[in-house]
């Protein structure tokens, strides 16, 4: 087991995603794909209360919701 951060694996994501598109060895691709499901298990609490916290605070224009700076 590897200890990390939450905010390790929410930055962490976008590559791991960009590595599993990448033809490898099987067992890499498998050990890859098992990484890449338990990152999304873990960021996917994080991405929805992001989510909640923009459209509580920001302000509609069409289909995006915009945060005031």
């Amino acid at each position: 087991m590897v200890s990390t951060t939450l905010g390790a694996l929410v930055l962490a994501e976008p590559a791991l995603m960009a590595l599993g598109a990448v033809k490898l060895p099987a067992s890499v691709s498998y050990r890859i794909g098992k990484a890449m499901r338990a990152v999304k298990v873990e960021t996917a609490y994080w991405e929805e209360q992001r989510g909640a916290v923009v459209r509580e605070l920001g302000e509609e224009a069409g289909d995006e919701v915009r945060v005031p700076q």
